[in-house]
């Protein structure tokens, strides 16, 4: 119940005030009294610090105001880190040209340059071979961005 009024008021936040910005995942974790409230943010083409420091000032008021978490908490805004898998279709998009990491649900694990996305499928150049190959949301289990130092 709380997640769900954090998710609508964040929805409405990132709609109204940042446009560029879409919530990725919300988890609150621990006891009563005592609580964490993380919350990833994503953006087009990216999400900075100072962003993530003005949503999670507003949020803050808004968990106060409506006196949502009882007792203490501790609220985090940050964006999704390097080993976050992918979640949305927007991250897919902002993320062709990269290199990726994909686990599909039959056990098989591939990488290569993501070279486009759409509501269905992925298309991947693998590392090694000459044609590329696509893949569907309902055979990937997990995506990565692989950091690249080159």
């Amino acid at each position: 119940m709380v997640e769900k009024q954090i998710e609508e008021f964040l929805s409405r936040l990132l709609e109204e005030e940042f446009s560029d910005l879409f919530l990725v995942d919300l988890a609150i974790k621990g006891n009563r009294g005592n609580q964490k409230v993380s919350v990833l943010i994503d953006g087009e083409p990216f999400v900075d610090i100072d962003q993530c420091a003005s949503v999670s000032r507003k949020l803050g008021v808004f968990l106060d105001d409506g006196d949502l978490i009882k007792g203490k908490y501790h609220l985090e805004v940050s964006s999704p880190g390097i080993d976050t898998p992918l979640k949305f279709q927007r991250q897919y998009k902002k993320n062709i040209g990269r290199r990726v990491r994909v686990e599909l649900v039959d056990g098989n694990v591939l990488e290569g340059k993501l070279e486009s996305s759409d509501n269905k499928k992925i298309r991947i150049m693998e590392e090694g071979k000459k044609e590329k190959f696509e893949y569907s949301f309902k055979k990937i289990k997990r995506t990565n961005v692989l950091v690249s130092f080159s």
